[in-house]
């Protein structure tokens, strides 16, 4: 808290009226320039003083209902506290009516031996921040009408400061903690990407990829004593780990929580390892021992079968936390990846070949971090030879359809991935992902074989088929289908590297999706910046600022193009555009009046964010919409209105040629663009 004292008596310091306003706009723009919570209220304090000449100096902010001082100048020897007690009353008075008083007391006493005080509400953007008070002694001076006017007026500046303060450190906040965020997702998937790579090039030993796995996961989970154990002959060897590797086995019984773990194939996450002692004896030996006092220990699952776990170990207590246990998850499916693809390799030749492909998905899904495509085209490719098959798809889900993006062999027509299916299980491939189950129909001649396969069998010449869903989180997101020549389906093995498959393909869509969610938020950060500083260098002029909206409105929202309109009385004019040559001439039809016929005049008189999808041939478009559309080749509006005070001061909108809707992510995206157009709207009113 800002908190001074007066040891001499106050200094009267009224400057001509229009030294006063001069004075007053200064500061005004000194304000919105301070960030830091001290230097704001200290400058506001003496600001106040030299303004007014006043002796005693309160600056209130509430929260919550309860009011707090936030800075004070009052003379030696008074109590700021004892002052705010004294003038509740007037605080409550000025809350309810939002105006700004001044009081003169005692009553009937002469001016001299009076005290002039004066109270001001702080409100911005209709919310009630705190108050402003004042007071002088009579002997000194006297408020007059001019200076409750000037302080109010200063009372009003101080107010958006304040709120522009609070929401910067706001903004601040949320985009340390999301660059946090980002920077952790960012280190899992370079981790997570390293041990992709050892998998890749370690087809034939574990050994590198279990090391680069406790070498990754401990470096995430720093100071974690991480050991990766296998079951061996009935008991758990440590096989790897990133310190000292333990040479005794371990039964596989609960005498010990890695044991427990993969007898009962679950996590077991133990915050304080000496009260776990008790039910687990041999965490002494492999844990207490060692001076580590929490730990979780994950089952190491293939096929649903406990092959061995991971044991993590920390110094201190605690319990992990969810991103750390979901960590563990990803590392120990690595693992068993890892485990499962020498196995496969090491049986058969049948078995080199699988790991083979698998092995060359993995470098595409490497290689390309952004694009799914090339991930899918591979492992159709590897399919159609790894299963001798005759045809091979993946259809993603797309609403209540399945969409084919990629195909191969019979499936492999020009036209194959512009095949649409229904959502249902009228298919192998809607089946697989409606009941998120392995489809594996050995012979489609068959009695009681689905119509489905018997009819498509004979239309392409397949005599058997296959289909395993793409689970992501266990939602079926797509499927990966099989087509063979003869009768026989897959073996267990075959339709596990179908469903291996289907979860490299799953990968690479997590992949590209995890990508994108990160360059879409830096770009959306970076353009919310970028207007930021727009306002901040803007003051006095609008014109840029709506320029730099509607120039990162088209941008992240790739539309033809976007505008932004003002009210006017009862007209909408059109100061901002951004678009193509073609769509200059949209400012034609500019200023018109506020009415229905058009989405942008239906978002501010509804006082609501509102798109359409499509615009062509919908009832619902407005009649003069409907005509831009036609001229311009737009089949998707949204418009958000510019709401100050509940009152509507105009809309931001944009449109795009398909008829696709704008997701929730660009409708919240635009309503914050139409908050920093009204922002710097009130800046430079108040400038």
């Amino acid at each position: 808290m800002a908190n001074k004292t007066r040891s001499t008596a106050p200094r009267l310091s009224r400057k001509p009226g229009g030294e006063s306003f001069k004075r007053l706009v200064q500061t005004g723009v000194r304000l919105n320039e301070l960030r830091s919570a001290k230097e704001l209220q200290e400058f506001l304090i003496d600001e106040v003083t030299e303004l007014s000449g006043a002796g005693r100096v309160l600056l209130l902010l509430e929260t919550s209902g309860d009011v707090q001082i936030a800075g004070a100048l009052v003379p030696a020897g008074e109590d700021a506290q004892v002052l705010l007690r004294a003038i509740t009353p007037w605080l409550d008075e000025a809350r309810r009516t939002r105006d700004a008083y001044l009081h003169h007391g005692p009553e009937n006493a002469d001016p001299v031996d009076q005290r002039s005080c004066f109270v001001a509400p702080l409100v911005a953007q209709n919310l009630l921040l705190g108050f402003l008070y004042a007071d002088i002694e009579g002997a000194v001076g006297r408020f007059q009408d001019t200076d409750r006017d000037l302080l109010a007026m200063l009372a009003a500046q101080a107010a958006v400061a304040l709120d522009n303060a609070q929401w910067a450190r706001g903004l601040e906040r949320r985009v340390e903690e999301r660059t946090r965020e980002l920077s952790e997702a960012l280190e899992r998937q370079t981790a997570t990407a390293k041990v992709l790579r050892v998998i890749g090039s370690s087809m034939t030993d574990t050994q590198p990829v279990f090391d680069a796995i406790v070498t990754n996961c401990g470096d995430l989970l720093a100071g974690s004593r991480v050991v990766l154990w296998l079951i061996d002959a009935d008991r758990l060897r440590a096989r790897a780990s990133n310190g000292s590797l333990p040479h005794e086995t371990i039964p596989i019984d609960r005498e010990s929580p890695i044991g427990a773990c993969v007898a009962e194939e679950r996590v077991i996450h133990l915050p304080d390892l000496e009260k776990a002692a008790e039910q687990y004896p041999l965490i002494r030996q492999f844990g207490l021992k060692s001076g580590f006092h929490s730990g979780i220990y994950a089952p190491l699952l293939r096929f649903g079968r406990a092959i061995g776990g991971f044991a993590v170990l920390r110094r201190e207590s605690g319990a992990f936390d969810d991103k750390e246990v979901a960590l563990l998850g990803t590392f120990a499916d690595q693992a068993v990846i890892a485990i499962e693809n020498v196995r496969l390799f090491n049986e058969t030749k049948e078995a080199l070949e699988q790991q083979t492909a698998t092995a060359e998905i993995l470098n595409v899904i490497s290689r390309t971090p952004t694009d799914t495509q090339p991930v899918f085209d591979a492992i159709v490719q590897s399919g159609l030879r790894v299963f001798a098959g005759v045809g091979v798809g993946i259809a993603i889900v797309d609403g209540d359809q399945l969409r084919v993006v990629a195909a191969a062999g019979i499936a492999s027509s020009a036209s194959a991935t512009e095949v649409v299916m229904p959502r249902d299980a009228s298919s192998a491939t809607g089946t697989a992902i409606v009941e998120r189950i392995v489809v594996n129909i050995r012979d489609t001649e068959a009695p009681n074989v689905p119509a489905y396969a018997r009819d498509n069998g004979r239309a392409l010449g397949f005599r058997a088929i296959a289909a395993a869903p793409m689970l992501r989180e266990a939602e079926a997101i797509g499927a990966i289908v099989l087509l063979q020549e003869k009768p026989g389906g897959l073996s267990e093995k075959q339709l596990a590297l179908l469903k291996t498959f289907a979860d490299q393909a799953v990968i690479a869509i997590r992949n590209v999706r995890l990508f994108k969610e990160t360059q879409e938020a830096l770009e959306q950060q970076t353009a919310t910046a970028e207007v930021l500083a727009s306002i901040s260098g803007s003051m006095t002029d609008t014109q840029p600022v709506f320029e730099r909206i509607v120039q990162n409105v088209r941008r992240l929202f790739g539309t033809r193009f976007a505008v932004l309109q003002l009210l006017r009385g009862d007209m909408v004019e059109m100061p901002a555009l951004d678009g193509d040559l073609e769509f200059k001439k949209l400012r034609e039809h500019y200023p018109r009046p506020l009415d229905e016929t058009t989405v942008g005049g239906r978002a501010m008189l509804t006082k609501q964010a509102f798109q359409l999808a499509p615009v062509l041939d919908n009832p619902a478009t407005p009649p003069a919409t409907v005509q831009f559309a036609r001229d311009l080749g737009f089949n998707s509006v949204i418009f958000s209105p510019m709401i100050h005070e509940g009152k509507v001061i105009g809309a931001i909108g944009a449109a795009r040629p398909d008829a696709k809707p704008f997701d929730d992510r660009q409708v919240a995206l635009i309503k914050t663009f139409a908050d920093q157009a009204v922002i710097a709207i009130q800046n430079a009113r108040l400038f």
